[in-house]
């Protein structure tokens, strides 16, 4: 019996591990709710730690306090406002839609945060301070352990940041992009920053054959974009909107914008927009005020919201979104 014991102890831990990759999350105080797969809001203060088997996404008021954890991993408390997306499957991810103060602790990495205006960052060990600042810049500063990996990424284009060492701070502004870096190449991110690997590129050296010129084609004759009048539209103009699925929405950068499994829309305004955002549709409009979250299905109908949100009566004369000559967003 005593030869059996380790070999039950190696099993029961190899079977508590995955429920330990878990993450868990319990409201503190004020208004924490959650959106799971049931599709139904909770209201998780006051009830202790709660595990989240599968996707779902986490809103928190401006007085709240909430503790994310993976047991043994990592930890986010959050102060203030808070906007999360976690993906579940024992994934140590977020997306951070808003955060307006949070304590990062991780002691097993990696974690990895997908962060506003295009910004990433991959954890390993460490604790580290994260909070918004006014005009939406957001501060990391790490605390004790090992710097953060960062990097911006937006159409295919990556450019990586060196992290903040011990003690430091670095701000990552809403704007950044690479033409206001001023960088010479567009794909060749490693002149920005020290080589990661001790010892700077050899040049790389490309020899092109001439080719004779390909044969011109004939352009493609465009068929003309319907008739578009603004005022239908809430006064947007047709190149302002682009479509999603069933859906027109703005072109926004404090919109955030993420399609699920389903077919479906996600979308998120900042709560520091400077006014509401619409969702135009076949039937009727809604009108997003800040920091509202909403989800919708493949075919433009409201499944579940967080925040406020208000519905308009859509013009009889005004044609659906995809009948409108609107661009569909990639």
């Amino acid at each position: 019996m005593r030869r059996l014991l380790p070999f039950l102890a190696l099993v029961l831990g190899a079977s508590l591990a995955p429920a330990q990759e878990r993450l868990r999350i319990e409201g503190l105080q004020g208004r924490v709710e959650t959106l799971g797969s049931s599709e139904r809001v909770e209201l998780l203060t006051g009830l202790g730690p709660r595990d989240c088997t599968g996707p779902g996404l986490l809103e928190a008021g401006s007085m709240a306090s909430a503790r994310l954890f993976w047991p043994a991993r990592a930890s986010l408390l959050t102060q203030g406002r808070a906007g999360l997306e976690w993906r579940g499957a024992s994934e140590v991810f977020l997306r951070v839609f808003e955060l307006q103060h949070g304590e990062l602790e991780v002691r097993r990495g990696p974690l990895l945060l997908e962060l506003p205006w295009c910004w990433n960052a991959r954890f390993e060990t460490g604790a580290y301070r994260l909070r918004s600042l006014p005009g939406g810049v957001l501060e990391i500063e790490t605390v004790a352990g090992a710097a953060p990996r960062l990097w911006w990424s937006r159409d295919g284009l990556m450019r990586p940041c060196a992290g903040p060492a011990c003690g430091e701070r670095v701000l990552l502004p809403p704007d950044w992009s690479t033409t206001s870096r001023g960088a010479p190449e567009r794909h060749a991110p490693w002149a920005q920053v020290s080589w990661p690997w001790g010892q700077a590129p050899e040049a790389l050296q490309v020899t092109v054959e001439p080719q004779p010129p390909p044969a011109e084609a004939a352009p493609a004759q465009s068929e003309p974009l319907p008739p578009f009048d603004a005022q239908l539209w809430h006064g947007h103009a047709r190149e302002e909107l682009e479509l999603v699925g069933a859906c027109a929405v703005e072109r926004r950068d404090d919109l955030a914008l993420e399609r699920t499994e389903q077919g479906g829309i996600t979308l998120r305004l900042r709560s520091d927009a400077r006014a509401p955002t619409w969702v135009l549709r076949a039937g009727t409009d809604l009108e997003l005020a800040p920091g509202t979250l909403v989800v919708l299905d493949a075919q433009g109908t409201l499944r579940a919201n967080l925040g406020a949100i208000r519905s308009h009566a859509v013009a009889k004369d005004r044609p659906a979104p995809q009948a409108a000559g609107i661009a569909r967003r990639p």
